[in-house]
């Protein structure tokens, strides 16, 4: 999965170097767009790792897409999802060219204090299945 991932984001940095400059006026724009698409391959992808079968993985990206969703998850569930993807999507893309060490390194001890102490309240009340990582299931 790791190679992939690689591969997905070589492949979009060789897009944007290759055609980036045709499109200089839009070019936030554009890095969204190919950060959505590359975005979008990678979630793809993980389906099929985490799937039980072939056709249950495309059963789950059918209905990623569509709008019956709703019959694996309930309304509150995709708002979620929702909401928590574009958060992290829109965070990642902002932080493409930024370094992360430097804006903790900039910000206030209580601030990162606060979000560590935030962290770790939220993962030791996180309910539900205890399910090991991807990568432990091989």
């Amino acid at each position: 999965m790791g190679g992939l991932h690689g591969f997905f984001l070589v492949t979009e940095r060789f897009i944007k170097k290759k055609w980036g400059h045709i499109i200089f006026r839009k070019q936030i724009f554009f890095s969204f767009t190919i950060a959505v698409f590359t975005y979008l391959l990678i979630v793809i992808t993980w389906v099929f790792f985490r799937a039980q079968s072939f056709t249950k993985a495309f059963e789950i990206i059918y209905q990623m897409f569509h709008s019956n969703a709703s019959s694996v998850l309930d309304q509150v569930d995709i708002a979620n999802v929702l909401i928590i993807s574009s958060c992290l999507f829109i965070y990642h893309f902002l932080m493409r060219n930024r370094s992360y060490e430097y804006l903790v390194y900039k910000m206030p001890i209580a601030v990162r204090t606060f979000f560590l102490a935030l962290m770790l309240i939220t993962l030791s009340l996180i309910p539900g299945d205890d399910r090991a990582f991807i990568y432990f299931q091989f």
